[in-house]
């Protein structure tokens, strides 16, 4: 085996028509490939086929107009990228596509078998799929259906089958019509197919299948080798085993836990509990603020409490959140606190998610001046990927080094804060682990900007112009006060269906709102935040995070206010709009009330948080003549 390590893919962000860039950089961040690829896969440490070349680490990897190829560790193509999808490497051999038909090449770029399949799985990699007899056989979908060939090529069980996985503990799961059995190394159909879903077996012979005849909620159990029954139906959801001989088993009222080969319950049934166990580690209590994990004897191994953690990577550490410090989790149950303002998330507000440790055993995270630095599993900065301005001192960052964000309307209205384009033109620097610039961008790579908040949502995140916030209200007051009457109803994400989010367009509004809440004067919008049910319930701990910065930001306004404008008049003009949780304080200036009001709303389990600030007209039955 080669002494050289595999070297670690980094993300570099670019705006549009560049995109996402990766770079590779070795363990102490040297510059092994500047970033010109879209995506590299995983790298494997690979055994030649055959008598020519040496072991080494090889990965697919995708150039940027989208054709694919391998690259070796040190950064060369080793496949030259003219495929269409290329696969890692399994068995000694990997998947790649040309033409529509995948075929099979070798770890020095050779055919081994060309490409003429439909599909294709990957052949044995010793990781217990593909291990004991038919460890030399992969999956192939031809005309009339999936079969097996060997590494020549060779048609060695031809089935057709509807569907095949690849072997495991000697045994493969098939398909025949709808209804999935087994068959072993010889083709040879040892369980009749009479299951609705079929997963590999464990070395200790036992296979998690779905009987369809179960009733609902109760279809999973566990077969021996000859498809009789070790536990009868009863979970409503099953996994594959671990490496640890376990798999996770759903109880529709208990919920999850981990079962042996034999059926027995080791890990407890219980809500909170991750169905993935990796480094022999299962998290406990996410969505909650006090989450553990638990080893495989179902004993609890790390106790936390953490505010937020991801399940492990096999690398052996997580990304994790204790208290107000985001840092990295070991296996061995060490927390290493780290300086970062948080991990890098994707900025899809349905979707998006926090990357955590890759398979080279790196996590990127968020500085507060918007680099992004990657860390190993002992949180050392491997390499840092920084933002700046051509011979400035600082960064490209805003005022009390947040980064500056503009407001837009993304899909479903929602609103999405992009890093401001405008001002001086910035580059990218790929720093290494000792500081020392290893890559800069030129023109010719793109427009690149700071990493914006996701996570940890400040001001300049919550408010469209941070003037509001960190600059004078009273002038905004001024404005609205002296503004021509309009009328008027605050927009929101929750409620606005189909509006643009224009304050005076009453048109799309619902008639019962407008009735009740529309004002006559002028209004604008502070501050919001929003998160789908989807954000809130991965990340549980924005909500709460959400709430206190408004209502920070609504005292603190309030008080600016009521030192120009006086104590505020509770006589004022009730809510701009009901929420499901307001404050509101009113000052009399002249002919207007000056309102200041806090809004939240929950929504389906969403949440959203609005501060508005308004110069109404008084009517005359508030008026007091």
């Amino acid at each position: 085996m080669s002494a050289v390590s595999p070297p670690h893919p980094v993300r570099c962000c670019g705006q549009e028509p560049f995109g996402q860039r990766v770079a590779l950089v070795s363990a102490n961040g040297t510059l092994v490939r500047p970033p010109d690829l879209r995506r590299v896969g995983r790298f494997d440490a690979v055994t030649p086929y055959g008598a020519a070349g040496a072991a080494g680490y090889v990965a697919p990897a995708q150039a940027l107009d989208g054709r694919w190829g391998y690259v070796d560790q040190t950064g060369r193509w080793l496949v030259e990228p003219a495929l269409e999808r290329a696969k890692a490497f399994s068995g000694g051999l990997a998947r790649f596509r040309r033409d529509g038909r995948w075929g099979y090449l070798n770890d020095q770029g050779e055919i081994v078998i060309e490409p003429r399949f439909g599909d294709a799985a990957g052949f044995g990699d010793g990781s217990g799929l593909g291990d004991g007899a038919g460890a030399g056989l992969a999956p192939v979908r031809v005309d009339e259906g999936w079969c097996y060939v060997d590494r020549g090529g060779r048609v060695v069980i031809s089935g057709p089958f509807t569907d095949a996985e690849r072997f495991s503990a000697g045994l493969a799961a098939v398909r025949i019509g709808d209804r999935w059995g087994y068959i072993d190394a010889d083709g040879v159909l040892v369980i009749r197919p009479r299951f609705a879903f079929a997963k590999p077996f464990s070395s200790k012979g036992a296979a998690p299948v779905q009987d369809p005849e179960a009733a609902w909620g109760q279809g999973w159990g566990l077969i021996d080798r000859q498809g009789g029954w070790i536990v009868e139906p009863r979970y409503l959801h099953m996994g594959e085993f671990t490496g640890e001989g376990l798999v996770s088993a759903h109880l529709w009222d208990s919920g999850e836990g981990f079962v042996d080969a034999h059926g027995s319950t080791v890990v407890a049934h219980q809500s909170g509990l991750s169905g993935r166990m990796v480094c022999g580690l299962a998290r406990l209590g996410h969505g909650s603020s006090s989450v553990s994990f638990v080893g495989g004897t179902g004993a609890v191994a790390i106790a936390g409490p953490f505010t937020w953690a991801m399940d492990f990577r096999p690398c052996g550490a997580t990304v994790a959140l204790r208290g107000e410090d985001w840092g990295v989790l070991r296996a061995d149950g060490e927390f290493i606190p780290l300086s970062h303002r948080e991990p890098l998330a994707d900025q899809d507000e349905d979707h998006g998610g926090v990357h955590g440790f890759s398979l080279s055993g790196l996590a990127p995270f968020v500085t507060y001046e918007g680099d992004v630095v990657h860390v190993d599993t002992h949180g050392r900065e491997v390499c840092r990927i920084e933002v700046a301005v051509p011979g400035a001192a600082g960064r490209a960052t805003g005022t009390s080094g947040q980064t500056p964000f503009t407001r837009d309307e993304g899909e479903g209205g929602l609103p999405v804060r992009d890093a401001v384009s405008g001002g001086p033109e910035r580059v990218s620097r790929i720093r290494d682990a000792g500081g020392g610039e290893v890559w800069r961008s030129d023109p010719a790579s793109g427009v690149f900007s700071p990493e914006p908040a996701f996570l940890r949502r400040d001001a300049a995140y919550h408010f469209a112009d941070l003037a509001h916030w960190e600059g004078d209200v009273v002038a905004t007051a001024e404005k609205l006060l002296a503004a021509e009457p309009r009328r008027f109803l605050p927009y929101t994400v929750s409620y606005g269906g189909d509006r643009d989010g224009d304050v005076y367009d009453l048109s799309g509004a619902d008639e019962d709102d407008v009735e009740e809440y529309a004002g006559l004067g002028a209004l604008e919008e502070l501050a919001a935040d929003y998160a789908y049910e989807s954000t809130w319930g991965a990340y549980p701990f924005l909500g709460a995070d959400a709430e206190t910065a408004f209502e920070h930001y609504f005292a603190t306004l309030a008080e600016r206010l009521s030192a120009r404008y006086g104590p505020a008049d509770v006589a004022g003009p009730g809510c701009l709009l009901q929420g499901d949780g307001d404050d509101l304080r009113a000052w009399r200036v002249g002919d207007r009330f000056l309102v200041l009001q806090r809004w939240a709303a929950y929504p389906g389990g969403s949440f959203e948080h609005q501060l508005w600030l308004a110069a109404v007209l008084v009517r005359p039955e508030t008026s007091g003549g």
